[in-house]
């Protein structure tokens, strides 16, 4: 199992093509804040 597929259980992300798209948009919202 990749990360991707940990991140999908994890978030509820229905479709793994959103990592692969680079939408900062779609990828800014896992940013861990310290």
């Amino acid at each position: 199992v990749g990360i991707e597929r940990i991140a999908m259980i994890k978030y509820e992300i229905d479709d793994i093509r959103h990592f692969y798209n680079n939408d900062l948009r779609f990828l800014k919202q896992f940013k861990e804040e310290c």
